[in-house]
């Protein structure tokens, strides 16, 4: 269902309260410019407690205007990428992506609340490369200029083994296992080459892990 699709169930006042709920948290898993749990909070502290319609509905129409100021914002951005790129520069320069890290609730009309994950009340870094402003880098390189400037920024962090970590490793362990027993004329049986692909993919996630801590 797309965020206006759940809008219209959050606004239709013959649902029941709990889908009407539900669907409003569908919406924020579509568009939280804080994070899911700290946008909450911060419609929460504009709004109060969603415990009855007329709040829901308040904080509900907040999000959607919110939404489309973004929007209009995120359209502008990219337009203004494609006509940079089309005269030879690639790259956005430092001060236009600043802008946006420091940007409050999109929309305005409110810019104080309670801290978010972003630290103070502003766009989330993650949310902005989650769009393509900033790039995925910039998350860890916000979160060390912050604790430069001696804030506490808590900002989710990817996780150092991945699906597709895990997959590539045992991708790479059969293929070297194949092609070892290619070279050297071994033929493993099925448990043989289950534990030298295992053996393989270990090694493998061991060798990121321990880089991946190295440059913590």
């Amino acid at each position: 269902m797309s965020f206006a699709g759940e809008l219209r169930r959050v606004r239709d006042e013959s649902q029941p309260f709990a889908r009407r709920v539900a669907a409003f948290r569908r919406c924020l898993g579509m568009y939280a410019p804080f994070g899911f749990t700290s946008t909450l909070s911060h419609l929460e502290h504009r709004f109060g407690p969603m415990e009855d319609a007329d709040k829901l509905t308040s904080a509900a129409e907040a999000l959607a205007t919110s939404r489309q100021a973004w929007l209009a914002d995120l359209t502008r951005w990219h337009q203004s990428r494609r006509d940079a790129k089309a005269r030879g520069r690639r790259h956005p320069a430092e001060h236009e992506r600043s802008v946006y890290l420091s940007r409050q609730w999109p929309g305005g009309g409110h810019t104080t609340g309670p801290a978010t994950s972003s630290g103070h009340g502003v766009v989330s870094v993650g949310f902005l490369a989650t769009h393509g402003v900033v790039p995925a880098s910039a998350i860890e390189q916000w979160r060390v200029h912050q604790k430069l400037a001696g804030r506490t920024v808590v900002v989710e962090r990817r996780r150092p083994i991945t699906a597709v970590l895990v997959w590539t490793a045992i991708a790479a362990a059969v293929i070297s296992v194949l092609v070892l027993s290619t070279i050297s004329g071994w033929r493993p049986d099925p448990t043989g080459l289950l534990v030298a692909s295992g053996s393989v993919a270990s090694a493998f996630l061991l060798h990121h892990m321990v880089g991946w801590a190295l440059k913590r």
